[in-house]
């Protein structure tokens, strides 16, 4: 701008500096005076409006309140009321009247006093008279009251479209509640004309429950305040429908449930101080018109001399302006060839000039669209941006934004230019796009993090070690967690490895490292560690070869993982396969064996029969049932350890079971063992078969005391257990949930990591030949698996072993154990029986000795031949008799077929599986009658018997 143009410029400005001078000292006065008076009005108003709620709440309503409250305990405490109560009749109820009206004397907002009984029914004024409560706010004006607070005043209510609040009081005889008084009571409007003369016609006044669900203004229901209103006494601020904005405050009705709140409206408070700001806006244009024409008329005397001294000095400035240009066009010519960035900015930070290099590095097509901002725009983080603006600096690396918001790392050295009098004029500066070099360094460090997360986040052993001295240069955190050994042992000990590898496995590994470092790929190993604590752990390792560009090994990496509790897991798995594959073999041969055994001791009983007392056969006959029985007993075993044999399940006591067996299990264990039973309180109950589980107690004693031949302590306990997920996690196949725990502990020799791994083998056995059969144990392991429930065994040589037994808990009662029923003989019969059966020994038997008890018998081999004796129709057959297991034709597809022809036929499978296995694989219908192999003659015309008869 010229000089003239200044001097003609400041002649136009003068006057609107002096208009607005005075413009800005009127506005500021008035608008401080109208400020100091509108806020002395609303404190005004709000120490009114608090007072006044003060003394409604506190001198008028919670006075009258307590007085109410008062005359309706002395009600309630009065004999006469209580009588009628105990004794309700026309003299009591009068007498209770008049006492009633003596205490709560009769005026305007009193609706009624009532009598009521302790369940809540109005007695007095009979139940036609006034209006009634609902039950609901009966209920609650009741559960205000007690023996040790027998009086209250209860929330507001509208009964009958009118306004009103109850104060019961409780009728107290000895130690109960007999009964209530209850006034009830309209609300006045006195406090609100009394609201009405203090604050003039626009307050209002307002009663309503704490709760918020009514309120009145003293005549009629009226809505809730716009926002919930606490109890203290702040003045609040709202906007109510239709009303405009009210100073309300609200107090809370001392021993009452009430709120009391008052409203005034807002704009009525400011009345005065917005009729001071009228009247004083129109002296404020007033007076703004007087000073712009002193303004106007100052600024032309001020500004004529300035004119003339400008004009003489026009010609030579514009050729001092010319210069300048042709200079500054040079130069820009110099700065837009650079290869960085150059700009210019003001102390403030506008960007005054920057060359084309810049404006490209920061996407702007021109540099002139680059100086339409400021140098604040361009920094991505504030934090930079402040300690970079209005300082210097050399090479400093910063973040900027692109046009397109895009991120711009530079390199920025800067400094200022100052005057003659060393004051910052403006700052010039270098700029250079260093994002390519930035984001290589981003991309490296984001690597290196995430290795880093990677490495000491996984619960593997991450390392990284030295093939030529088999030291450790990096080892991941869990290293401590598994090897139990810090990382920094790992970095100063030379091998570490060989320390920490098991004795037994560490020529294996040593000779995979030194194959690894001898240049083969990767080594894969499962192995044990030795921690320091003592304790082993399973590692399965990995590790790998690098190798720089020639080929050479320059680094081993890998990772090694804890896989203790996978390895304890599939031990476990392996032994419960392992003990299913021989239960599966037991099975079998018990069965085969039982066919033989049907067949020798059947036999051997029917010549026994024949035989008289005395005959020199006798003899050699009952060696042959003993032998017999005792082969029917060991089938019996491999049966229970197979889980194939006939349970009769019960719900038993497990305390009782173990008392019931004390005075057997200590002459089975002799006196040279102490035996020890803790049983717990309130165990819960068992469901099994009481004869079984007899037998687990005393095989498992049995085995202590084999364990203790010098003498010892055998304690038999019983407690309550819940397995938790932790607990099946580490003992597979168990599942959570509540269990009875039945443990035997003994003091003798213990049991090797070897023997335990064998234990319920059958016919596996530590003991000397002759001295036990090895299905002690088996046998106890069975019977606990068929009844549900699991056995784990802890066992320390020389210090002696636990057994602990795990049976499912029911919540049942306990049944009483039936007495054992007296022998019959068996009743005979003539019916006609159809026997199948392909082994020739059991058939012939079975015949015998059907035959010896009267019945007709037709005999089968399968179920072919007894198809065509039935089709032939000659006999009529009352009974079949079928093996379940046939070649061909199965007992329970021959049953069917049979049906078909012998619709009323009756049925008895037998097999030398049990019941349970055969229902179990679905080879007999559930309920079917069943009799299991090795039987007697005497059993098998009982089980006949039984079967014809049952209708």
């Amino acid at each position: 701008m010229t000089p003239l143009r200044r001097a003609r410029s400041l002649e136009r400005r003068l006057p609107l500096l002096v208009v607005g001078l005075l413009a800005a000292g009127i506005v500021g006065i008035v608008g401080f005076s109208y400020s100091e008076m509108r806020r002395e009005a609303l404190q005004s108003a709000r120490a009114r409006l608090s007072d006044l709620a003060r003394m409604i709440a506190d001198q008028q309503l919670a006075q009258n309140a307590r007085t109410r409250v008062s005359l309706t305990r002395q009600a309630a405490e009065d004999p006469t009321v209580a009588v009628y109560l105990q004794s309700p009749g026309t003299r009591t109820a009068a007498a209770a009247t008049r006492a009633l009206q003596r205490a709560i004397p009769p005026f305007s907002p009193l609706l009624s006093v009532e009598v009521w009984d302790a369940g809540g029914r109005r007695l007095l004024p009979p139940a036609d008279a006034g209006s009634r409560l609902d039950s609901s706010q009966t209920r609650a004006l009741m559960g205000l009251v007690s023996v040790a607070a027998p009086a209250a005043a209860g929330p507001l209510m509208v009964v009958a479209d009118t306004p009103q609040y109850t104060v019961v009081g409780a009728v107290v005889a000895g130690d109960r509640v007999r009964g209530y008084v209850v006034q009830r009571v309209r609300v006045s409007g006195s406090s609100r004309q009394q609201v009405r003369q203090l604050l003039g016609s626009g307050g209002s006044l307002y009663v309503g429950n704490a709760a918020g669900d009514l309120w009145t203004d003293l005549t009629s229901t009226t809505a809730a305040p716009p926002v919930r209103v606490g109890s203290d006494t702040t003045v609040i601020e709202y906007e109510r429908p239709g009303a405009g904005t009210q100073l309300a405050v609200a107090r809370k009705v001392s021993g009452t449930p009430w709120l009391v709140l008052l409203e005034f409206p807002r704009k009525i408070v400011l009345q005065r101080s917005q009729a001071f700001l009228l009247n004083v806006s129109v002296v404020a244009a007033a007076l703004l018109l007087v000073g712009a024409v002193l303004g106007w008329w100052s600024s032309r005397s001020v500004t004529e001399p300035y004119d003339r001294a400008l004009r003489a000095t026009i010609t030579e400035r514009l050729v001092v302006d010319e210069a300048l240009a042709e200079s500054e066009r040079h130069y820009r010519e110099i700065v837009d060839r650079a290869s960085v960035g150059i700009y210019r900015s003001s102390i403030e930070g506008r960007i005054l000039t920057a060359n084309a290099t810049m404006a490209r590095m920061l996407g702007y097509g021109t540099p002139d669209e680059l100086t339409a901002h400021s140098m604040r725009e361009l920094y991505a983080r504030p934090a930079e941006r402040d300690a970079v603006l209005g300082n210097e600096g050399n090479g400093v690396e910063v973040e900027w934004k692109r046009r397109d918001g895009s991120p711009v790392w530079v390199l920025l050295s800067w400094h200022a230019e100052v005057d003659e009098q060393g004051i910052p004029r403006y700052f010039e500066g270098f700029v250079t796009d260093i994002s390519s070099r930035r984001r290589a360094q981003q991309a490296l460090r984001e690597s290196e993090t995430r290795f880093r997360e990677l490495a000491e986040n996984v619960r593997e052993v991450f390392f990284v070690s030295d093939p030529a001295t088999g030291r450790m240069t990096y080892v991941s955190p869990a290293y401590e967690d598994v090897f139990g050994r810090t990382p920094e042992h790992a970095y100063t000990v030379p091998d570490p490895w060989t320390e920490a590898i098991h004795p037994e496995d560490r020529p294996r590994l040593l000779a995979g490292m030194r194959e690894l470092a001898g240049g083969q790929g990767e080594s894969v190993d499962t192995f044990r560690i030795s921690r320091p604590d003592g304790t082993i752990r399973w590692i399965r390792g990995r590790a790998s070869a690098v190798r720089d560009a020639s080929g050479k090994v320059t680094r081993i990496v890998g990772i090694a993982e804890d896989i203790t509790e996978l390895q304890r897991t599939q031990d476990q798995l392996f032994r419960a396969q392992k003990m299913e594959a021989i239960g599966r073999l037991a099975g079998g041969v018990a069965h085969d064996f039982n066919n033989l055994l049907t067949a020798i001791t059947g036999h051997a009983e029917l010549v026994l029969e024949d035989l008289r007392a005395g005959d020199p056969l006798r003899e050699d006959l009952e060696e042959i049932l003993k032998a017999g029985q005792r082969a029917a007993i060991l089938t019996r075993q491999l049966l229970a350890f197979s889980r194939q044999q006939v349970l009769e399940p019960r719900v038993l006591d497990p305390n009782g079971l173990v008392a019931d067996m004390d005075k057997m299990l200590r002459r089975l264990i002799g006196e040279d063992i102490e035996l020890r039973t803790v049983l717990a309180d309130r165990v819960g109950a068992i469901k099994g078969d009481g004869g079984q589980l007899e037998q687990v107690i005393m095989n498992l004693a049995v085995n202590a005391r084999d364990a203790m031949p010098a003498g010892g302590k055998l304690t038999i306990e019983t407690a309550n257990a819940e397995l938790d997920e932790a607990y099946a996690h580490s003992h597979e196949p168990v599942r959570p949930g509540p269990y009875v725990m039945l443990a035997m502990s003994d003091t003798g020799s213990g049991m090797s990591e070897e023997v335990k791994a064998r234990l319920f083998e059958p016919f596996f056995t530590t003991k000397e030949a002759g001295k036990g059969t090895g299905l002690g144990l088996a046998t106890v392991y069975g019977i606990v698996k068929q009844s549900g429930g699991y056995i784990w065994v802890y066992s320390e040589v020389g210090k002696g072993t636990t057994f602990k037994v795990y049976l499912p808990r029911v919540e049942e009662v306990p049944e009483a154990r039936p007495a054992r029923p007296r022998r019959v003989e068996p009743a005979r019969g003539t019916e006609t029986v159809l026997l199948v059966e392909d082994e020739d020994m059991v058939r012939t038997l079975a015949r015998t000795a059907l035959l010896r008890y009267g019945y007709q018998v037709l005999e089968a081999a399968n179920g072919g031949e007894a198809l065509l004796r039935c089709e032939r129709g000659t006999e009529a057959i009352d009974l079949v008799i079928t093996d379940v297991v046939m070649p061909r034709m199965s007992g329970r597809e021959l049953a069917a077929r049979l049906r078909r022809l012998l619709p009323k036929m009756k049925l008895l499978y037998i097999s030398g599986y049990t019941d349970h296995a055969v229902v179990h694989h679905g080879e007999i219908e559930p309920g079917a009658a069943f009799l299991e192999k090795p039987f007697t003659p005497d059993a098998l015309a009982r089980k006949v018997r039984a079967v014809l008869d049952r209708s």
